[in-house]
């Protein structure tokens, strides 16, 4: 075992010094590199900065420096550690690169209608980029445009890297005539490097199943094009400033960002479309996230039996701290699956209303205090360090997700679960009335209840029997007894058996169950 290094009134680590003459000869080599390593942190001379031009402002969105997170005019001086994190900090929340990002989203927008029309063109050409015979043919049409440049540009794909002299004319932009190439440019204007629009699907489905990060994946798919592909070396920015010539690999992260936001756009606008020529509803939505819950009617459901059972949690693990880059300030685009602010703070104004007008003072129970999650006071110290404290969830009786709030500096107050409520009663009832009953499984659904209740909210489904609380079973055993007997799903009718219940049973009345699961390699030969 290691020994102790630091203060806390241990004795710290004692470090031999080598005896031998290699050991000697290895420390002093350490000792030199470290010297070597503190020489090269030490400031330097600020080069002269030069104009920019209104020609810079357009090219230089995907210039080499920007793609590596620096200023190519003005590079940071490596001082130290601490000094050039407040360098980078201060560069991304400086002006020029909030207008350079404004400005690039500006050009995204322009090119966006163009591309997605002959995005879908090719998609249903190719069947979605997955017929190999069509995977390298060029879709552009004849034209009679006399006006073409030429530009080198890097096409990426998911088995070749190569850089080839790209043809462009007037006719269509730069973004249109990759994509009928079957890439998408990483820069809206004059793109310089593209991704094969099959590395682009790839890349996504991979994300939507194990959430790689840009960057390892970027790292990844170059290190697997190395082998038979040539290197694509850029000028390597720190040996220029040193009077050096040398050259280093590109890095693809941040062109490949652009890449996926592009493709994602694509996508997002494809699903609108068809969203409106189907005229989908909301139940059409909500059945396309889970055929099984909200598809077609299945006959056999007893008149007691809730039309739809859906749990709501929190969950304070996914958090978003302070210092993370918001790089447009309040251009954040809210996903579909996420419920929109304004209508979370519509429901927590309604019910502060309600709150006003009720002289009485809401006592809390037993069970809200067992709770902690809606205790303000329970992860204030995170909150202190994050904007985005955790997510707010509901999902259907097969574990699909089907809205989300964002939980801002809070804990679980009461108007996520009613904003949830509230949606779910808007999105399955008929024409102006409520028909479809609901059952919900919450922590503390006997005091969600019993607000309800005394607030006078959802009148009309309480009228009609069409609202149900239980608490789930993982936490029932915590309330009160009275509160079990009431709202415990396995006391209760009409709440089913769950996929992990109806296993547990299974599993406790099956002989094969005992030496199955704890089945070791000389008990292998019997089954």
């Amino acid at each position: 075992m290691r020994g102790f290094e630091g203060e806390g009134g241990k004795r710290q680590r004692r470090r031999r010094n080598p005896t031998t003459t290699e050991g000697v000869a290895f420390l002093q080599e350490i000792e030199r590199g470290s010297q070597q390593i503190s020489q090269t942190l030490q400031p330097l001379s600020a080069p002269a900065s030069r104009n920019h031009t209104q020609i810079d402002q357009i090219h230089g969105l995907e210039d080499i420096s920007y793609e590596m997170g620096l200023d190519a005019h003005n590079p940071p001086a490596p001082e130290s550690t601490n000094q050039r994190v407040q360098q980078l900090i201060t560069y991304l929340q400086g002006k020029d690169y909030i207008q350079r990002k404004i400005l690039e989203e500006e050009h995204w927008e322009e090119v966006y209608e163009q591309m997605f029309l002959h995005f879908y063109e090719c998609s249903n050409k190719t069947s979605a980029r997955g017929n190999t015979s069509n995977w390298n043919y060029d879709w552009k049409a004849a034209c009679e445009c006399n006006q073409t440049r030429q530009r080198p540009v890097v096409l990426i794909d998911i088995l070749t890297r190569k850089q080839e002299m790209v043809t462009f004319c007037n006719c269509t932009n730069d973004q249109v005539r990759l994509i009928q190439m079957g890439y998408i440019g990483g820069s809206p204007k004059y793109p310089r490097t593209a991704f094969s629009i099959r590395l682009l699907r790839f890349h996504h489905i991979l994300w939507k199943h194990s959430a790689v990060p840009m960057s390892p994946f970027s790292k990844a798919i170059d290190k697997f094009l190395d082998s038979h592909n040539p290197l694509i070396l850029v000028p390597n920015k720190s040996n220029i400033i040193n009077g050096n010539s040398s050259y280093t690999t590109r890095e693809w992260r941040k062109t490949l960002s652009s890449a996926v936001d592009a493709f994602r756009e694509m996508n997002q606008q494809e699903k609108l479309i068809t969203d409106k020529m189907l005229n989908a509803s909301a139940m059409d939505r909500l059945a396309e996230i889970c055929p099984k819950s909200y598809g077609p009617h299945v006959p056999g459901k007893r008149h007691d039996e809730p039309d739809y059972i859906v749990c709501m949690d929190g969950n304070f693990q996914h958090q978003r701290h302070l210092k993370a880059s918001v790089e447009i300030p309040n251009s954040v685009k809210t996903p579909s699956i996420f419920v929109e602010p304004h209508e979370v703070e519509r429901m927590e104004r309604r019910l502060n209303r309600e709150m006003d007008q009720q002289t009485g003072i809401d006592s809390v129970d037993r069970c809200t205090q067992q709770h902690t999650a809606a205790n303000d006071s329970c992860t204030a110290a995170t909150w202190r360090e994050c904007d985005e404290t955790g997510l707010f969830g509901m999902a259907c009786w097969h574990d699909q997700i089907l809205n989300l709030i964002n939980i801002v500096q809070s804990g679980e107050k009461y108007h996520f679960p009613l904003t949830m409520i509230n949606r779910m009663f808007e999105n399955t009832k008929d024409g102006e009335s409520y028909t479809k009953s609901l059952a919900f499984l919450y922590d503390i659904g006997c005091n969600i209840e019993k607000g309800i209740i005394r607030r006078n909210q959802f009148m009309q489904p309480q009228d009609n029997n069409l609202l149900k609380f239980g608490t789930s079973v993982f936490h029932a055993y915590v309330h009160q007894w009275s509160c079990q007997l009431r709202y415990n799903p396995r006391l209760n009718e009409g709440w089913g058996m769950s996929d992990a219940t109806l296993g547990s049973y299974d599993s406790s009345n099956s002989i094969v169950t005992v030496p199955y699961r704890f089945l070791v390699r000389y008990r292998c030969r019997y089954w």
